[in-house]
C-alpha cells in the first residue's frame, strides 16, 4: 500500500507543483524539463529503496533477446509510426513532438517499471507485472478530471493503459533493460501529438472505441504474456504441462 499510494500522491500532485511551478521555460520547454526532472527524482529513488532495479537502466549485451523484443515492439508500433500524420507538420515540429512522447516514455516507464514494478518484483515478475499495470492504466484516470476526457473515452484509455503496461513490462523483462519500453511507449505517444488540436479535442471528448480497444488489450497482453513466459522457464513448463493435461500439446 506504501509502495503504490505514497508514489501516486506524490507523482500526481506533490511533485507536478514543486518543480512544474518553478520552472520559466515556454510552455513547451518547461514540460519536457519537468519531465526530465521527475525522471532523475524517481531514478534516485528506486537507487535508495530498490537498488536491484538500478540494473534494468543500463543496456544488457545480449543482443539477441534485444532484437527479438525490439522487433515485437516495432511490429506493435511501427504502423503507427509509419502512417503519422506527418503531413501539415514542419520538420521542426515532428522533431519536437518526438522528442516530446519520448520524454513521456522515460518518464512514465522510470515511476510504473522502474519504481513500482521494482517494488513488487520480490513477488515475482508476473505479480509485479499486473500490480504495476493495473496501476498504470489507473492513473490515467487523471486525464478525465485534468485533460477534459469523456469518461468513456477514459474509461477505455485507462483498459488500453493497462493492457499497454504489461506489455511493457515483458518488453523489460525478455530484454532485461528498460530503454526498451521505453523507447517504444514514445513512439506509441508519438503520432497523436502530430494531430490538430480540434481533432484530439474531438476524439478526447467523444466515444470510446470499443473494438479498438479489445484488439489493443488482446494484443498487449499476448505479447506481454509471451515474453515473460519466454524469459521464466519455469512458467514455461508449467504451461507446458497444463497443456499436455488438457491435450493441447502432445507429448
Amino acid at each position: 500500500a506504501v509502495f503504490l499510494v505514497l508514489p501516486t500522491w506524490l507523482e500526481m500532485w506533490i511533485l507536478p507543483k514543486w518543480i512544474f511551478k518553478g520552472l520559466h521555460f515556454s510552455g513547451y520547454w518547461n514540460v519536457v524539463a519537468y519531465r526530465l526532472i521527475d525522471s532523475l527524482i524517481w531514478i534516485g529513488v528506486i537507487a535508495i529503496v530498490k537498488p536491484r532495479a538500478l540494473a534494468r537502466f543500463k543496456v544488457r549485451r545480449e543482443p539477441k533477446r534485444l532484437l527479438i523484443a525490439l522487433g515485437v515492439g516495432f511490429a506493435y508500433v511501427g504502423g503507427n509510426v509509419i502512417f503519422a500524420p506527418y503531413k501539415g507538420n514542419s520538420a521542426l515540429m515532428i522533431a519536437q513532438a518526438l522528442l516530446f512522447t519520448l520524454m513521456i516514455g522515460v518518464n512514465e516507464e522510470s515511476f510504473s517499471r522502474g519504481l513500482i514494478f521494482g517494488c513488487f518484483e520480490q513477488y515475482g515478475v508476473w505479480v509485479a507485472a499486473i500490480v504495476s499495470s493495473v496501476h498504470f492504466g489507473l492513473l490515467h484516470f487523471a486525464n478525465y478530471f485534468w485533460g477534459g476526457y469523456s469518461l468513456r473515452y477514459n474509461i477505455s484509455q485507462i483498459i488500453g493503459a493497462a493492457a499497454f503496461g504489461f506489455m511493457s513490462c515483458g518488453l523489460m523483462v525478455y530484454s532485461r533493460t528498460i530503454w526498451l519500453p521505453m523507447l517504444i511507449h514514445g513512439l506509441t505517444d508519438f503520432p497523436m501529438q502530430l494531430v490538430g488540436v480540434s481533432a484530439f479535442v474531438k476524439a478526447t471528448t467523444g466515444r470510446a472505441d470499443w473494438w479498438g480497444t479489445v484488439v489493443e488489450v488482446f494484443t498487449c497482453v499476448l505479447i506481454g504474456w509471451a515474453l515473460m513466459a519466454r524469459h521464466d522457464q519455469r512458467e514455461m513448463r508449467r504451461m507446458r504441462e497444463l497443456g499436455v493435461r488438457f491435450g493441447l500439446v502432445e507429448v
